[in-house]
């Protein structure tokens, strides 16, 4: 009786390590996984945020897209938006006020041509218009 008390200890034994080490490993590969879900959306949040300024590097805009650019970060303090002379002179920083007036200047601009740069400096997103010669 002795021996058949010990098999069944042990192979008691032996499930339980086995429902143990099953656990960890399960365990294991779940916490891994949302580590490299974690590092992907990281990944593709930090690539989507590039790609959002890759429009603006060397590229041509006219003055209609440079009012749209103000519309869309008016709010983002990251994002600061230039409108150049022919110079390459920076003329203002454009800041958007809500209500703010289409003059005739504006209207007679958006025929204009511009030619855009993107720069991250400091943390801050710099995009400039500059009209092109």
């Amino acid at each position: 009786m002795d021996e058949n008390a010990n098999k069944a200890i042990l192979i008691g034994v032996a499930i339980f390590i086995t429902i143990a080490i099953t656990t960890g490993v399960i365990y294991t590969i779940g916490k891994i996984k949302e580590v490299y879900k974690e590092v992907y959306e990281t990944d593709t949040l930090l690539s989507n945020r590039f790609d959002e300024f890759d429009q603006y590097n060397n590229a041509e805009k006219s003055f209609i897209d440079f009012i749209n650019t103000i519309k869309k970060y008016a709010d983002n303090s990251e994002v600061k938006v230039f409108l150049g002379d022919q110079t390459n002179e920076i003329i203002s920083i454009a800041n958007l006020i809500p209500g703010t007036v289409i003059t005739d200047e504006i209207i007679l601009n958006s025929e204009l041509k511009y030619t855009t740069t993107c720069e991250l400096k400091n943390g801050i997103y710099e995009i400039r218009f500059y009209k092109k010669n």
